[in-house]
């Protein structure tokens, strides 16, 4: 997910301030809509997605299964090489709300 995708430069947003350590601070244009912290119905284990690659790295790419959540797709859980835009059928594999955090594997996959 890009920013550019949801304000420009100059645009007035309501934002929520999450974090303050020292002089930095956190803001979340999501945790400011209606409905508040998504993370309080998180995706549930077993889910199935059928997602766009949002990132590729090293170590997996991470799917867009939600508005608000990019999960993990291990390298270990590939089946081929991922591109940026490439898009898939992704189950949920493992979810930590604390960090939130998403494990997937290819749908096809056993959990």
């Amino acid at each position: 997910m890009n920013p550019n995708d949801f304000v420009a430069v100059g645009d007035f947003i309501k934002v929520k301030v999450t974090k303050i350590i020292g002089d930095r601070f956190s803001v979340s244009l999501r945790e400011a809509q209606p409905g508040g912290n998504p993370w309080l119905d998180p995706p549930k284990v077993g889910q199935v997605y059928r997602s766009k690659v949002g990132v590729v790295t090293e170590y997996g790419a991470f799917f867009d299964i939600t508005s608000y959540c990019r999960a993990l797709l291990h390298i270990d859980n590939m089946n081929k090489q991922y591109m940026v835009g490439d898009i898939d059928n992704v189950r949920v594999k493992y979810v930590d709300v604390e960090k939130r955090r998403v494990e997937l594997v290819l749908a096809e996959a056993k959990l």
